[in-house]
């Protein structure tokens, strides 16, 4: 048995209307589409943008991390009195800048 597709037996109007509609229907859902996804620079300014604080963190974690260090050596020559179980770390922030920040600038 052999098979044979015969032509449509309808008007050019309608077909090209529903052409012409489904064209403006896809058209459509692709600009919305498009409009969702962010503009290919914009993942790649977020991820420098990213990186320059990391590196502004991890610079402020250095200095806070020498700061205490020099807090410990000066309470071990004695510069300040600590208390004894504390180990001659500041027990919170506040000390830390209160004792070492005005040395450090000086």
């Amino acid at each position: 048995m052999q098979y044979t597709l015969r032509p449509r037996k309808s008007s050019g109007i309608q077909t090209s209307g529903a052409h012409a509609g489904r064209v403006i229907v896809t058209v459509a859902i692709l600009a919305i589409l498009a409009s969702a996804v962010p503009s290919p620079r914009h993942p790649w300014r977020a991820f420098a943008l990213k990186r320059e604080k990391e590196r502004e963190l991890r610079y402020d974690l250095v200095q806070m991390r020498d700061a205490i260090d020099h807090y410990k050596d000066a309470a071990e020559r004695h510069a300040f009195m600590t208390k004894v179980d504390s180990q001659n770390y500041p027990p919170d922030l506040d000390t830390l800048v209160k004792v070492w920040m005005p040395r450090a600038r000086s």
